[in-house]
């Protein structure tokens, strides 16, 4: 791993303690540097700290990862899985852009070049250190029953959609809500996501089930 720049590190910090360090670290990325994983123990159990740049994949990607894992400590062999590189010509091919967005894109590059300015590594660090300066995440571990979800699901709700109207009815204020969607193609571990934006705002004189069933038409 040393010749990719990527690390693994064995410590005695409480996993939370070794993730506020390592994100006030910036990825060497210039270096190849694009996981770090930690190995530490607490409680008596030892814990694994995958630590990645989005680089390295998308959400999906993180269910592939663990799954091989996983694959891996039941002593099972695992299946190479290539990394695909999303470019410019791997989107134009599945999205048509319409003639007014092309038109758009075109003026906004026009606009860019007239004051152009290429950044820098020293930028990419400064920034990252000007954010993290100010900003620590905050991360509760907690686990759920999937079968107990399905059965607080009322019927013709997904666990999604209970969990959004849920958010929704919370937070009254929010009429806009995003979710991600994939465009994968293939297992591999990539960035192969997008996303959509779904209107709704929670209605208070309706039932919260009715609530559900409302949003969940609406993100189909």
């Amino acid at each position: 791993m040393g010749s990719s720049g990527c690390g693994f590190i064995i410590d005695n910090c409480s996993w939370k303690e070794l993730l506020h360090q390592s994100e006030k670290r910036p990825f060497a990325l210039n270096k190849g540097e694009l996981v770090r994983t930690f190995l530490t123990k607490e409680n008596e159990q030892l814990i694994l700290l995958i630590h990645a740049h989005h680089l390295v994949g998308d959400g999906q990607s993180v269910l592939i990862l663990i799954n091989d894992i996983v694959t891996s400590m039941n002593k099972q062999p695992l299946v190479y899985k290539s990394m695909l590189s999303v470019e410019r010509n791997f989107l134009e091919k599945r999205a048509k852009l319409g003639k007014g967005t092309k038109l758009y894109i075109k003026w906004i590059n026009q606009k860019w070049q007239k004051n152009a300015r290429a950044f820098t590594w020293d930028d990419y660090f400064a920034i990252h250190r000007k954010y993290w300066n100010e900003y620590t995440s905050e991360i509760d571990w907690i686990t759920h029953d999937i079968k107990e979800l399905k059965e607080k699901c009322p019927k013709g709700i997904t666990i999604n959609s209970y969990i959004i109207t849920e958010l929704l009815r919370e937070h009254p204020e929010c009429e806009v809500v995003g979710i991600s969607i994939s465009i994968r193609e293939d297992k591999g571990m990539s960035n192969q996501t997008s996303g959509i934006a779904v209107k709704y705002k929670y209605n208070s004189k309706r039932a919260f089930e009715e609530n559900g069933v409302c949003y969940e038409r609406k993100s189909i």
